[in-house]
């Protein structure tokens, strides 16, 4: 095999974990690589004579026509193996260089293991949950210094977290089986975490930590989320039995029970606690617990129907829908997952369907400054206009919901009463007055939402809500008549979503507007990940039923939807708002059609690539907009700007070449580099 042929072989991989410059995988996703590139790996290792000893993790590097054979002799048994060794092998000139890395304080080490191997390699699922706890927790955020165990280890024990038996558990969940066997230092209760735990996460991302609600969280260990809340001035109450058995368990709208159920090994004790937590909740319960293959089960000592760990804790895991059976079967209510072993259970049906409708809801348009337009009742304007305040406020009301409000959503209705005599009369006289195109986008985007939605209730299976609340009938009323034609409509929303030319229109409109995007030759569409609730329904459809998969994607910076692929790319990029060049540092890939979902990190040596062309991606109010424009047109000039933003030199390249010219990049513009 020559060079071009590697590169062109090791590139079309659709195996492995891919980062910039290089493919990782394990030995046994081997059989999955093409023949020509098998061969090339086992003619290498009977030419060196490697033997199963030497290596069980490969590094096809993509931009030098080099191999590395790794070795991790604990990737099964670690959740974060550490390198012992590397041989390079360089096909070029035909050397080896071998690493040792067996006495180094601080080895390499490696992350979600679950993209090295084949699907049904054993022990695989335990590596995808832990994968998706360390994203929970945050350790993913800044990904530059992650791959190295002390790096890792520390930034783990900053976050309030603790490594016990290959998994992740908040320090103040740590507490051993015999209460009398607990010893509290009180120094060490002060957790320093700036992080609330997942299940107040998912609370927080669900406006239920809006400050409007009271919260209790019962078992909250050492109370690092309640420090966190208090400092954030929420109502919030605390109990735990070993940390804070002073606390208090008072009725709130929101009861947190976050990992305490899969510490308690009797199984009444288990239930009651749940039951009582219920009971607590006046509108949610959210519960959460540790997710578990019987793979990692397997590894520890019984008891009752749990285990014991290496730190003579008790746990109870779960698979993610066995927790899901016994949280519905302990208390006869439907249990909603919003995470991986997260579950929301609401105490009545209209408060959940409540929450399932506004989970889809886009936010609402702020206001425009109100428009006139001329009127031919000059009276109209007139009454109107002496209580231009009260009138204000009632075309808010309804740019706010997408149509007119009924008496009881209105505050002012009787105001409203005193100076025409129906409401119909009303608002007759206020589209005389107000912009009408105004309400014409706020009813088109309310239905939009609604029937959005809808169609991403169906997506993740749940049945017809039996109860609607009455601000949702109205709704469906204004916009759809019956709920059997939102449901319709829904479905047919979904089923478009398969329909390539459908998409290639949506993709038209988004081109017609002003909205910041790039269309690559009818193949993708990209825009900003904060513009999504201004796409087409279809499109906003396409990008939710991703979510489903790898939950919001308003933590990434660009969407990248693939149009005739069934597959959407997200791209989260280093100081991408101050940046004329900012580096990719994590990409998504999720396929629609088998539900697969690759990421790939661009940290250490792995060459972040720079986006160009961002100016493509800004609207022109923007600050940095007009210096954005014109870098972009600058690099254009001198001949280093690609056609495409994300295809273009490495920073590496892009540095060589600029200083073969004499030039350097700061900020947003370019300047003579000093004579050396």
């Amino acid at each position: 095999m020559n060079e071009v042929d590697f590169y062109r072989i090791v590139g079309e991989l659709d195996t492995g974990k891919k980062l910039p410059g290089a493919v990782y995988m394990h030995h046994s996703l081997l059989i999955e690589t093409p023949p020509a590139l098998r061969e090339l790996i086992n003619g290498i290792g009977l030419a060196l004579k490697f033997n199963e000893a030497d290596w069980n993790v490969l590094k096809l590097h993509s931009d030098q026509f080099k191999i590395s054979f790794l070795f991790y002799p604990e990737f099964d048994a670690e959740t974060y193996p550490t390198l012992r060794s590397s041989k390079v092998v360089d096909l070029s000139r035909k050397t080896v260089r071998d690493m040792d890395f067996s006495a180094d304080p601080n080895p390499p080490i490696l992350h979600r293991k679950e993209l090295l191997v084949p699907i049904d390699y054993p022990g695989r699922d335990d590596f995808a949950q832990a994968t998706r706890e360390g994203e929970d927790a945050g350790l993913y955020r800044s990904t530059r210094s992650i791959g190295f165990r002390r790096n890792w280890l520390a930034l783990i024990d900053a976050t309030g977290y603790e490594l016990a038996d290959g998994r992740l558990f908040r320090k103040s969940a740590l507490a051993t089986l015999d209460p009398e066997d607990i010893v509290v230092s009180r120094e060490r209760t002060a957790i320093s975490r700036t992080r609330l735990s997942a299940p107040m996460q998912a609370l927080s991302k669900h406006g239920f930590l809006d400050g409007d609600h009271t919260i209790c969280d019962y078992g909250c260990g050492r109370g690092d989320d309640i420090e966190i809340l208090h400092g954030l001035g929420m109502d919030v109450v605390g109990w735990d039995p070993n940390f804070r058995p002073e606390g208090e368990r008072l009725p709130s709208d929101v009861v947190n029970l976050g990992y305490v159920i899969n510490v308690i090994d009797d199984r009444s004790e288990r239930d009651e606690a749940l039951q009582s937590a219920f009971a607590l909740a006046q509108r949610v319960l959210v519960v959460a617990a540790m997710i578990a293959s019987d793979a990692h089960i397997a590894k520890f000592r019984s008891f009752k129907d749990g285990v014991i760990t290496s730190r003579n804790t008790f746990q109870k895991y779960y698979a993610q829908e066995e927790l899901k059976v016994y949280i519905e079967t302990t208390l006869g209510k439907k249990a909603l997952p919003v995470a991986s072993g997260v579950y929301f259970i609401f105490k009545d049906e209209e408060t959940e369907a409540r929450f399932t409708f506004r989970r889809y809801r886009s936010a609402p348009q702020s206001a425009r400054t109100r428009v006139h337009k001329k009127s031919q009742a000059a009276i109209l304007q007139e009454q109107i206009a002496l209580h231009q305040e009260l009138f204000d406020a009632y075309w808010a009301s309804a740019l706010k919901i997408g149509r007119w409000p009924v008496s009881e959503e209105f505050s002012e209705t009787s105001a409203v009463l005193t100076v025409f005599p129906t409401l119909k009369q009303a608002q007759r006289a206020m589209l005389e007055v107000y912009d009408v195109t105004e309400l014409e986008f706020a009813e088109r985007a309310a239905r939009d939402d609604l029937l959005f939605a809808q169609a991403m209730s169906f997506f993740t299976g749940r049945a017809a809500f039996s109860h609607i609340p009455p601000s949702v009938q109205l709704d469906v009323r204004c916009f759809f008549r019956t709920y059997r034609e939102l449901q319709n409509r829904a479905r047919e929303l979904l089923q478009s979503l398969t329909d390539t030319t459908q998409l290639e229109r949506a993709c038209a409109e988004v081109i017609a507007t002003s909205m910041p995007h790039f269309l690559e030759s009818n193949k993708s569409l990209s825009v900003r990940a904060d513009s999504i609730a201004r796409l087409p329904l279809i499109l906003r459809a396409y990008i939710g039923c991703a979510e489903q998969l790898i939950g919001a994607v308003d933590q990434y910076n660009l969407i990248k939807v693939h149009i005739h692929t069934g597959k959407i790319s997200v791209m989260r990029y280093d100081d991408f708002a101050s940046k004329s060049l900012p580096l990719l540092i994590e990409r998504v890939k999720i396929s629609l059609w088998n539900q697969r979902v690759d990421y790939f990190d661009y940290v250490d040596e792995y060459k972040p690539r720079p986006l160009y062309w961002k100016s493509k991606f800004m609207s022109t109010d923007e600050t940095s907009y007009q210096k954005q424009i014109g870098f972009d047109k600058r690099l254009d000039e001198l001949g280093l700007a690609p056609e495409k933003p994300y295809f273009g030199f490495s920073e590496a390249e892009l540095t060589d070449i600029l200083n073969h010219k004499g030039l350097e990049i700061r900020g947003y513009r370019f300047y003579k580099r000093a004579a050396s």
